[in-house]
């Protein structure tokens, strides 16, 4: 049975930042997003708040998310060379460049565009506020 919200004429279907920002709770310790451009801050082109803001008010600890156009394959390299990281003890930010440094090392990822657009927000493990 389709959820009774879903399919009432206001909803369009689509998860909007300010859905998750004012209609959500988690309890995530770090949520990642891979798709492109979805760290970039949509609100300084008045197109309201932006994925990664929204996370942390919704309730996320740390985000990590791209700031520009990325590539699948390498993407899908980092990310999991993140969480292995995270797994084996690194801080979140210590995580993410030591992913970058190995995306970076993995031949046809050598530039930038293949390593270089992710961020970090919010909280690192040991509670600074950190933005990579």
């Amino acid at each position: 049975m389709p959820n009774a919200e879903a399919t009432s004429p206001a909803e369009d279907g689509l998860l909007q930042a300010w859905e998750i920002r004012f209609k959500h709770h988690l309890k995530a310790d770090l949520v990642t997003v891979a798709a492109c451009e979805t760290g970039k801050s949509k609100a300084l082109f008045n197109k309201g708040p932006d994925l990664p803001m929204s996370l942390l008010y919704a309730g996320a600890r740390s985000v990590i998310a791209p700031l520009s156009r990325v590539d699948d394959t390498s993407t899908a390299f980092l990310m999991l060379e993140v969480h292995k990281n995270i797994h084996a003890g690194l801080e979140k930010d210590e995580a993410l460049r030591a992913a970058m440094v190995a995306t970076r090392k993995k031949p046809g990822f050598e530039h930038p565009y293949y390593w270089g657009a992710f961020e970090l927000f919010g909280a690192t493990q040991n509670g600074l506020v950190a933005r990579n």
